[in-house]
């Protein structure tokens, strides 16, 4: 048992959010103004889920939103923002960009064919799969994981999105189904906190709150 925490964060507001824009583009666009104040809220709202855990490392995605969300925490921690190249959103294809009702429900009807049947063949036209999808996150929790090492207990921050952590970590996690994941959202800054049992490969993790909700 290696007493190591992860807590994945969905990012800030973003300008895209504040119009419903289905923006997948990389480096994409920045937080709101209220992201922002989002983001610096952060630095206060993280701790009670380290519970004194010492932060080791803060990843962010390849995309502004999650680096400038990451930003205050690791300035108030005096780490740097590490990016790593496949925590970025999901690709939807001819689905970017859009803001019509349309497109949005073509998106959650997909999400919903992955959670609830299983189809992760299945992607958005021209965009990713979910298979895609969860080999990203995966690898990026094993590049995790492995920095974190096997000494003292400690901690990691990795601030992505939505659709690849409520996709993944359903599949990755105990005590979180496909199902609940797609019951329950993550509102921006919402967090998930996960324990680390087992290291190894496959890692044994367990999902200890969700949004701030117990497990």
């Amino acid at each position: 048992m290696t007493g190591h925490r992860i807590v994945f964060v969905r990012h800030a507001e973003s300008l895209a959010n504040t119009i419903g824009s289905l923006d997948c583009s990389v480096p994409g666009p920045e937080l709101s103004p209220e992201g922002f104040r989002q983001a610096g809220a952060l630095v206060t709202d993280l701790p009670e889920d380290l519970e004194e855990l010492p932060v080791r490392a803060i990843w962010a995605s390849t995309m502004i939103r999650a680096q400038q969300t990451a930003q205050p925490l690791a300035e108030h921690l005096g780490l740097p923002v590490r990016v790593h190249p496949l925590l970025h959103e999901g690709d939807v294809g001819d689905l970017h960009a859009r803001v019509d009702d349309e497109a949005h429900q073509a998106l959650e009807d997909l999400f919903a064919c992955w959670q609830m049947q299983g189809e992760l063949e299945r992607g958005a036209p021209n965009g990713e799969t979910g298979h895609q999808l969860l080999g990203r996150l995966r690898s990026s929790v094993a590049d995790v994981l492995a920095d974190l090492g096997s000494d003292e207990p400690g901690a990691a921050v990795v601030i992505s999105h939505g659709a690849i952590l409520r996709l993944g970590l359903a599949r990755l996690c105990d005590g979180v189904t496909p199902a609940y994941t797609l019951a329950h959202h993550l509102p921006n800054t919402a967090r998930v906190v996960v324990d680390v049992l087992d290291p190894d490969d496959p890692p044994r993790l367990v999902c200890r709150s969700w949004a701030g909700m117990a497990r």
